[in-house]
């Protein structure tokens, strides 16, 4: 997880999460849930009000074993915090190095996604320097 130093011309904070071990059996779901509330936490105490949040998942790594993982339960309790009661100001949320099996996780969850959180989401197979500002990432995040 990983908050920018900078903001985007509009004035937003850009959020980009994604593994950093790639093997599927060290993956616990419910532990990754709780970590990402924790540093979302984090991130609106510090930031107060910010004018919005561009949300970036990386699932480069990601392979069918993870799906394996993800459990109903902590995914169901997410998403309705996610839609109902996270207090930050969504602007988009990007999913990039999508996989080829995305469409299928999609239609698990899509069930779980209001239309206004589904309006938000969009879809690359390219890398993060593709969806924002290049001079806005640090170094170490230019993935090839």
């Amino acid at each position: 997880m990983i908050s920018m130093p900078k903001l985007t011309k509009e004035g937003y904070q850009v959020l980009i999460y994604r593994l950093i071990d790639n093997d599927p059996s060290k993956i616990n779901f419910a532990d990754a849930i709780k970590g990402f509330c924790m540093f979302n936490d984090i991130r609106l105490s510090e930031d107060l009000l910010a004018e919005g949040y561009i949300v970036i998942f990386d699932m480069k790594g990601i392979r069918l074993g993870h799906i394996s993982r993800v459990s109903m339960g902590p995914l169901r309790s997410f998403m309705s915090y996610i839609q109902n009661a996270h207090p930050a100001r969504l602007k988009s949320i990007w999913i990039c190095h999508a996989a080829s099996f995305v469409n299928q996780v999609m239609s698990l969850v899509k069930p779980l996604i209001k239309s206004e959180l589904m309006s938000l989401l969009h879809f690359t197979t390219k890398g993060p320097q593709t969806i924002i500002d290049k001079d806005l990432l640090p170094e170490s995040i230019l993935w090839k």
